[in-house]
């Protein structure tokens, strides 16, 4: 017990000597810059003290206009884990020498390099934070074992040759790449890739940068970038489970081939027109969203059991596909706001729980036939809709939610017929106006 104290405590007191001092090392080696009254304006009134977080082992020096540490600044120092220099005005990531550096954070700098020789001694690293600095160019040689690299919002147009690295989930938003970064395909242990932001216009599969070599990557996001057809080369690669595509320019026909480990497809607010998923393709997808398209046209070619959660909330569907039915399990479907003028037979949704039919065309649920499944039904703002015949509502023995936001068509009469009886049942059904 006094042999854990002692090293405690001589820990402390290393920290204590080095918070104290850390004004005065800057100020011995950099005395002429201390004088101009642009950097280190804090330290001409106040000596700069770090805050230390014993439990954490995180040492915050943020918002200190620090431009650079002597060398061997932290030489003594062998406690901290998180080193917190955000908000600073460093122009390259300081040699710290800190063995056990786990997380650096240099957000809000004005770094312009990233090396891996930065990082001789910090081989335990595995967060980095450089977002919003004025990188341009990468270099991600060398790396160990990084879980997390956020270069996001910085000026990054180019990645220099990958031979060998090790990186988990790489964050580049909001950046001025323009061609898809190929190199990362040399990446060991690359799982999650976020490219949203960018300028990318094309995503192609050849010899020379070949997407099966993407071993590792389970999740890529391209959202708002520039791409005018929907990049059916990433079916080659051969772990990919989740696709985000929102805010690009993707028109005409969206065909899916191959992506046979893809879980979830992303597509947002695009101009798609027709949605097509070839036989012996996607077979283990589970969610597809097409939202604020210009789809009409819906073709799946095989039966995708896996599937449970489909919207196409915001198109131009009027009839229901008959291909929808591949969807054979089913539990989630979303049809809001296109032109349909009658709810479609779904009875074939035996597993169907959550339909949703927001602002739609259709004036009554006369002959409606919905699957007996049906826990949650969403009718909101379908302004001519009329009425709801209670044999539509009995046949609907699960029915625990019915959800009607401003029925502007519906009288009082049937307003209260409808509430009554969504009352009397048992169990009740909530009725939501």
């Amino acid at each position: 017990m006094k042999a854990k104290i002692i090293k405690i405590s001589t820990c402390v007191a290393l920290l204590a000597f080095f918070l104290y001092n850390t004004s005065q090392f800057e100020k011995e080696a950099h005395q002429q810059e201390v004088d101009d009254p642009g950097y280190f304006c804090k330290a001409k009134a106040h000596e700069i003290y770090g805050e230390y977080n014993f439990e954490k082992r995180t040492l915050s020096l943020q918002q200190r206009h620090i431009r650079s540490f002597p060398k061997y600044h932290f030489e003594k120092i062998r406690c901290v884990r998180t080193l917190n220099l955000n908000n600073n005005s460093f122009t390259k990531i300081p040699k710290t020498n800190l063995e056990g550096l786990e997380i650096l954070s240099m957000v809000y700098n004005k770094v312009k390099k990233l090396d891996w020789t930065r990082f001789p001694e910090s081989k335990a690293l595995k967060k980095l934070y450089l977002s919003h600095n004025r990188i341009k160019t990468i270099n991600l040689n060398g790396f160990y074992d990084l879980n997390l690299l956020d270069v996001s919002n910085n000026r990054i147009s180019r990645i220099k040759r990958i031979t060998k690295t090790s990186i988990q989930n790489i964050k580049l938003t909001h950046n001025t790449l323009k061609l898809f970064p190929y190199q990362f395909k040399n990446i060991q242990n690359l799982n999650t890739l976020d490219l949203s932001n960018n300028k990318l216009y094309t995503i192609v599969n050849n010899d020379a940068n070949d997407l099966a070599q993407f071993k590792y990557l389970q999740k890529l996001s391209l959202e708002n970038n520039a791409l005018l057809e929907f990049p059916t080369a990433l079916g080659k690669m051969p772990q990919l489970e989740i696709l985000e595509l929102d805010k690009n320019e993707i028109t005409g026909t969206v065909k899916i081939k191959g992506f046979n480990t893809l879980k979830e497809l992303k597509l947002y607010n695009q101009n798609a027109t027709s949605f097509v998923i070839e036989a012996n393709s996607a077979k283990n997808l589970k969610k597809i969203s097409l939202v604020n398209n210009q789809i009409s046209t819906f073709n799946i070619k095989a039966p995708l059991p896996k599937c449970l959660d489909l919207t196409l909330y915001s198109n131009a569907i009027s009839v229901l596909p008959k291909s929808i039915f591949q969807l054979t399990n089913l539990e989630n479907l979303d049809l809001s706001k296109n032109i349909f003028k009658a709810i479609p037979n779904l009875k074939a949704f035996k597993h169907l729980k959550k339909l949703t039919f927001d602002d739609n065309n259709f004036t009554s649920l006369e002959g409606a036939e919905l699957p007996t499944s049906l826990e949650r039904l969403d009718l909101s703002n379908s302004y001519r809709l009329k009425d709801i015949p209670l044999s539509v509502l009995k046949s609907l023995p699960n029915l625990k939610k019915l959800i009607l936001y401003h029925p502007i068509s519906m009288s009082d009469n049937e307003i209260s017929k409808i509430k009554s009886y969504c009352e009397q049942r048992q169990p009740k059904i909530k009725l939501v106006l």
